[in-house]
């Protein structure tokens, strides 16, 4: 690797979380000297041309490299946070290779070849992000948009991905005191901002969130979530059309039976993905699974739980099924600073059978230190084909200490 020099600040007024303005530098560069530019030489080939020859040579691996970019940040909150906005621009100069010729370019502006010289493998591009929030009591909007050019680079966040475009927003309501919830949101992303690609990629998302409470001890969520991916391609072999979608409903109820609070839960969730390549075939795959659960409270230190669960997976041909049951037993001793855990588990699938013991022990010596003890059981034995069988145990000692 080349020595590496980064260098920058920030200077605004105003707290990020609140109304601020701000302006940042960043500037990277690398040390042409730190390596040798020979090691990196490769010899192609000998190549004669009338009574004459000579080698062909190029340079591979990694190259010296710099970067600058200026940016600006602001953001306004209004009427006790009700509005809300914020945007943030930067622009961005990036030379993948320092050893490439100078651009010796009249429309290149004399002030900015003082602090930066551009070369063929330079590249300038934009980034911008804003967001856009209106809080009220019963009805919240927000919207929000993201560009960042295909020539943008930042190698002070080497994670950043350029040439892409996000649309997103949502609206949600809270209703009734809030025994009516609900959250809508929907994104949709794009590349090939340029035109330079041969194909547009394009991405969709779609969720709702929707959250009721009938009665003070009964509530009921539901959540959808939709996805796809398309690019505009028109032979088969480079067309992508991938679509997914999960959706679930899930509901607790307190109840209180013989003195004892108990909450009774159950859950129902499906999960479908397809692609309609014609090369590929049309792929889809499932799964669906079922859960409930009964968690009881005796006293302020005794708690226990049972819960069952039933989760089946098909694709083409291809169907398995797996079917848990699990429960256990909680209490806490010594003003709740001593936690005892007992528990057992069973996953039965079409390949095995699994029976789990477990027990932790977990005490509280100080404020910032506790001690805590594990032990686990595990009993396996295969099914069908499969013969295996074996027992395993572990036990675990540890020691904790927050500073």
């Amino acid at each position: 690797m080349y020595e590496r020099t980064i260098y920058g600040g920030k200077l605004g007024l105003g707290d990020l979380g609140g109304s601020h303005l701000h302006f940042s530098f960043l500037r990277v560069y690398d040390n042409r000297n730190s390596l040798s530019h020979d090691i990196f030489k490769k010899i192609d080939t000998t190549i004669i041309t009338g009574s004459s020859s000579r080698i062909d040579t190029n340079y591979v691996g990694i190259t010296p490299q710099e970067n600058m970019i200026a940016g600006v940040n602001w953001g306004l909150k209004l009427f006790n946070s009700a509005f809300q906005i914020k945007s943030e621009l930067a622009v961005s100069l990036f030379t993948a290779d320092l050893y490439s010729n100078a651009l010796n370019n009249k429309d290149i502006p004399q002030a900015l070849s003082k602090y930066y010289t551009p070369r063929f493998t330079s590249s300038a591009d934009a980034a911008l992000s804003s967001e856009m929030a209106i809080n009220l009591r019963a009805v919240q909007l927000k919207g929000g948009f993201t560009y960042v050019g295909p020539g943008y680079t930042s190698l002070g966040m080497g994670t950043l991905i350029n040439d892409k475009q996000i649309i997103n927003g949502g609206i949600g309501f809270n209703l009734f005191s809030g025994n009516f919830i609900m959250q809508t949101n929907f994104q949709t992303q794009s590349d090939n901002l340029a035109k330079q690609k041969l194909y547009t990629s394009q991405r969709n998302n779609i969720g709702v969130n929707l959250s009721v409470r009938p009665i003070q001890r009964l509530s009921i969520s539901v959540t959808t979530n939709m996805n796809t991916m398309t690019n505009n391609a028109k032979n088969d072999t480079q067309k992508v059309n991938i679509s997914s979608g999960s959706y679930g409903v899930n509901s607790n109820l307190q109840i209180d039976i013989a003195k004892l609070k108990n909450v009774f839960s159950a859950g129902y969730t499906t999960q479908i993905s397809s692609s309609k390549n014609v090369l590929r075939g049309d792929t889809k795959v499932s799964s669906q699974g079922i859960t409930i659960g009964l968690n009881t409270t005796y006293t302020e230190q005794i708690n226990s739980m049972i819960s069952a669960n039933i989760n089946s997976y098909g694709a083409g041909n291809t169907k398995n099924s797996t079917t848990s049951l699990s429960g256990g037993l909680n209490y806490r001793m010594f003003d709740n600073k001593l936690n005892n855990s007992l528990t057992y588990s069973m996953v039965t699938s079409d390949a095995s059978l699994s029976n789990i013991l477990g027990y932790q022990l977990s005490y509280q010596l100080f404020q910032q230190s506790s001690i805590s003890l594990q032990t686990r059981a595990n009993f396996f034995s295969g099914k069908g084909a499969s013969t295996l069988k074996y027992n395993e145990s572990s036990t675990t000692f540890s020691w904790t200490y927050r500073i």
